[in-house]
């Protein structure tokens, strides 16, 4: 019953043209991180739409984006195998973001990403340690 629900109620509002809604379907999908979706399809749309919003125009959708994410991660190999291939883009981001703003929420976000992926960073490794110092 939840599922059908998120699938067509608050997967649209990620792309919608309203900035506040696309972070509200963020927030939202953050709050059910350890929901266990069936529907694999929609597990691909949402995680596609969320990388896709770390590279929004709005600011405040970007931060939630990566605010959110890596809670998605956690205990969901679909989402961690989608997220992969665009590792370095998004530690692009999250150095970028943190250069932006001051967020505490940044931090820990791009600490469990590191985690998750502590296998995968190896080649960035280099790169994200001299733009943290």
């Amino acid at each position: 019953m939840m599922e059908p629900m998120l699938t067509y109620h608050v997967l649209p509002e990620l792309v919608s043209p309203e900035p506040y809604l696309r972070m509200r379907a963020i927030w939202l999908y953050g709050e059910f991180q350890s929901f266990c979706f069936r529907d694999q399809n929609h597990v691909h749309q949402m995680i596609d739409s969320i990388y896709k919003c770390l590279f929004d125009e709005s600011l405040p959708v970007k931060v939630m984006a990566a605010t959110t994410i890596y809670k998605l991660l956690h205990n969901n190999e679909i989402a961690q195998s989608f997220m992969r291939p665009g590792l370095k883009d998004i530690l692009q981001v999250y150095l970028k973001l943190m250069t932006e703003i001051d967020s505490e929420d940044l931090v820990t976000a791009l600490e469990k990403i590191v985690q998750f992926y502590k296998d995968d960073i190896e080649p960035y490794s280099i790169q994200l340690s001299e733009q943290l110092i």
